[in-house]
């Protein structure tokens, strides 16, 4: 099993672990949504071959943050994640 797969089945554990023993989460569903989407984009990258340097970064100097920065090769990502728009 590959170091990915490991760390993705550990994370879908935990998740699990959290739905049966701590509170259900109360914020909104887009920010559910917004870290459901985060998450899996972090683990599709990994899959693709990027280095992830690091996650939900802020600045203290900047408003906002950078969801993911990773390496691809020679190359540094920054990358902003963002729902698909609903089909209409």
């Amino acid at each position: 099993m590959s170091s990915g797969h490991l760390t993705h089945a550990t994370i879908h554990a935990l998740d699990f672990l959290t739905k049966k023993l701590l509170p259900p989460d109360t914020s909104p569903l887009h920010q559910r949504t917004g870290r459901r989407g985060e998450e899996d984009a972090y683990f599709y990258l990994r899959r693709q071959g990027y280095i992830m340097v690091a996650r939900n970064f802020r600045s203290p100097n900047r408003r906002g943050e950078i969801d993911l920065i990773a390496w691809d090769k020679d190359v540094v990502c920054f990358m902003e994640v963002k729902p698909a728009p609903l089909a209409t």
